[in-house]
């Protein structure tokens, strides 16, 4: 059960990860930029994913999701601000 719950929490985190890797890789290497954009997708995906499971008691899937939701939300209404 409980490693059902890691794997259920870490699936954003590794589209995420994977997202990134496929993203940087386009060009054949890993810049410094893009190694600093990893971590800070990171922070923004484990942080409040952990904080709510452990923290608050969230059920793990809205743990898991809630992070994921938020990155698409401030992805579109960046990339709306800049159209």
């Amino acid at each position: 059960m409980v490693y059902e719950q890691l794997v259920l929490l870490g699936a954003p985190i590794l589209r995420s990860v994977a997202g990134w890797l496929h993203n940087a890789l386009e060009d054949g290497k890993i810049s410094a930029y893009e190694w600093k954009q990893l971590l800070t997708t990171g922070v923004r995906m484990v942080v409040p994913a952990v904080a709510l499971y452990y923290g608050l008691n969230v059920p793990v899937e809205a743990a898991a999701a809630l992070p994921l939701l938020a990155e698409y939300v401030f992805d579109y209404f960046k990339k709306a601000k800049k159209a």
